[in-house]
């Protein structure tokens, strides 16, 4: 029952959309998003800021699922309900009822749970999925969750065919916003217009720094890899022997550091990434030592977790899983 032509039911995406969604809020009094991302989280807040009762409805186990980890996305969901909005995770629809009038509820299981939700006005933020259908019969080659496979050039499985943006998997990511697409659109307009140049697609850097409902949000990687592998989502060193995965949790004051190194030969560390919540002074520093790529040499890991501001007596939790 979910269509988007329903008198009530939203996309978050113009201008329009966000004059629709006011004239329908003057005359709701509850509302849902699906979708606990980046947008689906400001789609909430533009709700809440409009006087309505606000829930968010995201199938993933926490909040964020592409830029944090279930530490940070659990902390971000405690924060955000506190302001008064109510986050359900873990969520699979069932169905969306409407009438004559629009909108009128939606049926879902919560973990498990079945769960009844009124609603007057629903915003559907939950991604995109890559239209491959030309593709598919056309007999190009797919990536492993869909969109049309590219190489470096953007060139697809025929030689002849080019693709770029929402519909573009490569290296097995289908990422689906602006400044990837662009930056792609850029490497196939310079290979096209001079192909002895070389130029080459090696991924976009997802790295965010944001302030979602109140609170301060950043995760940043060394490169795309850190992204497509899903590095970020690393909570512990036994997860992964190679990495040496160091954080610090301030519940009290909201505040989490996240820093994954790779182990070198001869014991140094090289910073791949992490994540920051209302930690965030030395994010640009961070993000510089993540991209240069050098070896830390003699700097100890946890000095730069706990970063510039944060009293070894308020920190309530620490988890160094494994010696340095």
């Amino acid at each position: 029952g979910l269509k988007t032509s329903t008198p009530g039911i939203f996309v978050y995406r113009t201008i329009e959309d966000m004059d629709a969604i006011i004239a329908r809020a003057a005359t709701s009094r509850r509302a849902a998003v699906i979708g606990g991302g980046l947008l689906g989280l400001e789609a909430a807040k533009a709700l809440m800021e409009l006087g309505m009762e606000t829930h968010i409805i995201e199938s993933a186990p926490h909040l964020m699922p592409s830029q944090l980890d279930t530490v940070a996305g659990d902390l971000l969901k405690r924060q955000v309900e506190s302001l008064g909005c109510v986050v359900h995770v873990k969520v699979e629809i069932s169905e969306i009822f409407s009438d004559e009038t629009g909108v009128q509820a939606m049926r879902f299981l919560q973990d498990g749970a079945p769960f009844h939700l009124d609603l007057d006005l629903l915003i559907v933020s939950c991604g995109i999925r890559p239209r491959d259908d030309l593709a598919r019969a056309c007999d190009l080659e797919l990536g492993q969750r869909g969109g049309i496979k590219v190489d470096g050039c953007l060139r697809t499985s025929d030689p002849n065919i080019y693709a770029v943006g929402e519909v573009a998997s490569h290296d097995g990511m289908v990422y689906g916003l602006w400044k990837p697409g662009s930056e792609q659109a850029e490497v196939l307009a310079a290979t096209l217009g001079s192909p002895s140049a070389g130029l080459r697609y090696h991924g976009s850097d997802l790295s965010t720094k944001l302030k979602l409902l109140g609170v301060n949000v950043a995760s940043f990687g060394e490169s795309a890899a850190f992204w497509q592998g899903r590095t970020y989502q690393l909570l512990r060193d036994d997860e992964k022997p190679s990495m040496c995965v160091r954080s610090v949790l301030d519940a009290s004051s909201g505040t989490y550091r996240k820093l994954i190194f790779k182990r070198m030969p001869g014991g140094s560390r090289k910073l791949l990434g992490g994540i920051l919540i209302n930690s965030l002074d030395d994010y640009h520093s961070l993000c510089d030592i993540a991209r240069c790529g050098k070896e830390l040499w003699g700097l100890e890991p946890m000095v730069l977790v706990e970063g510039p501001r944060v009293t070894p007596g308020r920190l309530e939790q620490s988890f160094p899983q494994a010696r340095l």
